[in-house]
């Protein structure tokens, strides 16, 4: 059984913006799906419309086979949430957070307090489980957010942006706490800014832009939906025009993108780049580069 599947979603809000506009997608069970797209393109919205906080316009999403308007009572009891501006209580300790949410979720106490060992444990907590949630890094107050979740036993667990302002470090802790969860057999559906994330913890993605998908495929597809293997990064005096000759090529920033499809025409550009004094940066073509071909300013035609 699919974990969620939408079918042609709306939402417009009271000012009459359009946050959804025909949205369809299906997510499978057991796996990492993660929903990319710029701020507004819609991704909050659809997270709080299939986790019952929001009526769509029109549309249909089903959660497990339940739809989420008619028998919300039903979805929420599969899915856990942690919002984009989640934050664990100051003066709760982490214990008492993972333990107190378990007893919401309707466990008993013995329950309660074996899936909270557990987690703990396994998420490498234990050093501070009796710390107050305020004294915990950044990293790790997430981690506490994404283990009351996981503990919780939830099938479906929606995490908006989990990691943002995370440093390297706290990131990884958090995505420690993912893999476990899928580990578990819980579903997780991921809003990110972060292409180093989604590559890194990603089953299947869709992309949105401006209310609509964009792309929707598996990890290993979306890579191949571009034919060029090597993409370089050239800063400074070298001309678009002049870098075309080589391959196809995208504008981003300051910067010019040269997408290529052999090493040779590569190295020929980098030591081209580098008699006019240019910096370049040659890399292999990776998920931030697609997203910016389906979302605009990206690959523009060259040769």
């Amino acid at each position: 059984m699919l974990a969620i599947e939408a079918e042609n979603i709306e939402k417009t809000y009271r000012n009459n913006t359009r946050a959804l506009k025909g949205v369809d997608l299906e997510v499978k069970s057991g796996r990492v799906f993660t929903f990319l797209g710029r701020n507004g393109a819609g991704k909050t919205t659809f997270i709080r419309i299939a986790g019952t906080q929001l009526l769509p316009t029109s549309g249909e999403v089903m959660v497990f086979g339940n739809d989420v308007v008619k028998d919300a009572d039903k979805v929420r009891t599969r899915i856990a949430m942690v919002p984009q501006e989640g934050r664990p209580i100051p003066l709760i300790k982490t214990l008492e957070h993972i333990y107190y949410f378990c007893r919401l979720r309707g466990f008993s106490r013995n329950d309660a307090r074996e899936a909270t060992n557990r987690v703990v444990r396994e998420l490498g907590l234990e050093e501070h489980k009796n710390k107050l949630a305020g004294h915990l890094s950044g990293g790790l107050k997430q981690k506490v957010l994404v283990a009351m979740v996981v503990a919780s036993g939830a099938d479906l667990l929606f995490l908006d942006e989990p990691t943002a302002g995370l440093d390297p470090i706290a990131r990884r802790q958090v995505w420690d706490a993912i893999r476990f969860g899928v580990e578990e057999g819980q579903t997780v559906f991921l809003t990110t800014h972060s292409m180093e994330e989604a590559e890194a913890l990603s089953h299947d993605i869709a992309i949105i832009d401006e209310g609509r998908i964009v792309a929707s495929s598996t990890l290993d597809e979306l890579r191949s939906s571009i034919k060029e293997k090597i993409c370089a990064e050239i800063t400074g005096d070298f001309s678009a025009e002049e870098a075309s000759s080589f391959g196809r090529v995208s504008r981003v920033g300051s910067s010019t993108w040269v997408y290529i499809k052999d090493e040779g025409a590569a190295g020929e550009l980098t030591k081209a780049a580098i008699k006019r004094g240019s910096s370049v940066n040659v890399r292999s073509v990776g998920l931030e580069d697609i997203f910016l071909e389906k979302v605009g300013g990206g690959i523009e035609k060259g040769s």
